[in-house]
């Protein structure tokens, strides 16, 4: 139930005792006529249907979960990712939409989406990244909120290429495969400058750049190595991230990707880093200059990178079974041993879907009581 801005105040003044209470209550009553049916509370609700969740595209993969972890009645029903889909969906539920699961996809009829749902109350992303929502064009009264649920998984891939970056296990492994035999570093006349040596995490100064869930989550695992850890959030000025990418061994990239950071990491930046730093990306290709990175690393001017986001996706599952190029530059003729690529998989882990299960049905239940909700992003 939502009051105007006129009733709101009107509300606060009786409070103060400054308005006569039948002018709040005339405000009250208002409020509850203009309110979906589903918000006007415990006494309705026993009388009308249960309000509605649409799962939008891929989030119906998902249903089953949700259903199993909800604990208050809600009508889920799964939605083909368009808007004609969308208003179909919206006119069965005969206008008793509250929440909506989005996934990117529906970037591309967002604000067509939005205007078919004026009694949103939910708008509940899959992922940690939400850049796909315009703000503006949520409905007034609705709350977006993002997921968690891979934070964990997105963390220790993290580690792991942090890892590999200093101790170059798969470097090792992929040199005495190709060798057929082996040759100990011991048994060199010069062990230190042997192709065996390699770094240590203790000391190793991390430059990490975002510190959301996802970005405390990593320094949280890295910090018990003996990590140098630098910090770059919002607040960092221009000149601070600069000084950081000079000093970093490693720099990983977990900020959210927006206006202020789309480009981000661009020519000059890269030419900061040291030749043997390895560059981290698990937030987005997009806060990367594409061809500057690709440059570097064919040039040698950077040792290693490791991408899991891409500046390209696929429009589709059926373009992406027939094989999309990640960007615009050839990265698969780049050798092993400059970049490790992952499509986009870092927070796949094999418990993460159960988590966002449990996350999104919290939700569900807290706005079914009248709860706050978990993991507010906006607007």
């Amino acid at each position: 139930m939502g009051l105007t801005p006129r009733d709101a105040a009107l509300v606060a003044a009786g409070a103060a005792g400054a308005v006569a209470l039948p002018a709040v209550a005339r405000a009250c009553r208002r409020a509850w006529a203009a309110a979906p049916s589903w918000r006007r509370g415990p006494a309705r609700a026993a009388s009308a249907s249960p309000p509605t969740v649409l799962l939008l595209g891929h989030a119906a993969r998902i249903e089953a979960g949700i259903r199993a972890t909800l604990t208050s009645e809600w009508r889920v029903e799964a939605v083909a990712d368009s808007a004609a889909a969308l208003r179909e969906a919206v006119a069965r539920s005969g206008g008793r939409v509250a929440a909506v699961v989005a996934a990117p996809p529906c970037a591309a009829y967002f604000r067509e989406a939005m205007a078919a749902l004026p009694g949103l109350a939910l708008l509940q992303v899959l992922s940690a990244g939400h850049e796909f929502v315009a703000m503006d064009a949520v409905p007034r009264g609705a709350t977006v909120c993002n997921s968690s649920s891979m934070d964990v998984p997105i963390a220790e891939y993290c580690v792991a290429a942090v890892l590999e970056a200093r101790v170059r296990c798969r470097v090792l492994h992929d040199a005495m495969r190709a060798s057929r035999t082996w040759r100990p570093p011991f048994y060199e006349a010069a062990p230190a400058a042997s192709a065996c040596v390699h770094g240590e995490l203790e000391g190793a100064a991390v430059a990490l750049v975002g510190f959301g869930a996802i970005g405390r989550a990593v320094a949280a695992r890295l910090g018990p190595f003996g990590c140098r850890l630098d910090v770059a959030r919002s607040k960092t000025t221009a000149a601070e991230l600069d000084a950081m990418l000079q000093r970093a061994d490693v720099v990983v990239l977990a900020c959210a990707c927006n206006a202020a950071t789309a480009g981000l990491v661009d020519a000059r930046r890269l030419a900061l880093m040291k030749p043997t730093a390895t560059l981290v990306n698990v937030s987005r290709g997009a806060v990367v200059d594409e061809g500057a990175l690709f440059d570097a690393l064919a040039a040698g001017r950077l040792a290693h990178a490791v991408l899991d986001v891409w500046w390209r996706y696929p429009a589709g599952p059926a373009e992406a079974r027939a094989g999309a190029a990640p960007g615009a530059r050839p990265w698969h003729d780049l050798g092993r041993d400059v970049l490790t690529m992952t499509p986009h998989a870092s927070g796949w882990s094999d418990k993460q879907d159960a988590r966002k299960c449990a996350q999104i049905a919290d939700n569900l239940d807290r706005l079914a009581a009248g709860r706050g909700l978990a993991r507010v992003v906006g607007p």
